[in-house]
């Protein structure tokens, strides 16, 4: 089960990442670290769907 806390660590990755890239000097740390927040950014907004599809199915058990 996802839950905020999931979303709220990558979101904070995806931001580190971004912040690590901008201040590396060789270009292929800056892509490995641009790959890592394109990674997180992903997997934060899988996290945000599945917590949206959660909160709407609890919805609908509490309304039946």
């Amino acid at each position: 089960m996802i839950t905020q806390a999931d979303l709220d660590h990558h979101i904070k990755r995806e931001r580190q990442e971004r912040e690590f890239a901008e201040r590396a000097t060789d270009p292929a740390v800056r892509r490995s670290h641009l790959d890592l927040a394109a990674s997180h950014a992903r997997r934060a907004a899988n996290a945000k769907t599945r917590l949206e599809r959660d909160q709407v199915s609890t919805q609908g058990l509490i309304q039946t």
